[in-house]
């Protein structure tokens, strides 16, 4: 993530804060799924590397987003906080419903892994769907 952050100032210069980050999370889910394929640690290993990418990027592009959506110097502040605070949600979401969800999938756990890759391209497609419609407004 180190190596990330330091990169990331002139990645977003060069190629855009949202296409970083929608980059990003489409990385994120290529690696979730992938880890359906994995049949050894190694492969395990790279690809839990290659998710800091993304971990990296997730929290610092968003808030960056936000920032210049808003308009009002006023407003900003109370913006980026509620961004802020509402990036904890989807652990809370994940912690409340990971158990019951691998006790339901039971040994395979390559389903799981598979389910919330799933899960996670319709979310960032429907938010990547409201960002690009935001952005197109602009």
């Amino acid at each position: 993530e180190i190596l990330t952050l330091s990169v990331l100032p002139r990645l977003n210069l060069r190629v855009g804060n949202v296409n970083v980050f929608l980059v990003a999370h489409l990385s994120g889910v290529l690696c979730t799924g992938l880890t359906a394929l994995c049949s050894t640690q190694l492969a395990v290993i790279a690809i839990c590397a290659a998710l800091g990418v993304f971990r990296s990027i997730h929290p610092t592009n968003s808030l960056i987003i936000a920032e210049g959506m808003v308009d009002s110097q006023r407003l900003r502040g109370s913006v980026l906080a509620a961004v802020n605070t509402c990036m904890p949600v989807a652990q809370i979401v994940v912690a409340v419903v990971a158990g019951p969800l691998v006790a339901f999938v039971g040994d395979k756990v390559t389903t799981l892994f598979v389910l919330i890759a799933v899960t996670h391209f319709v979310v960032l497609f429907v938010t990547g769907g409201l960002l690009l419609a935001e952005c197109l407004v602009r």
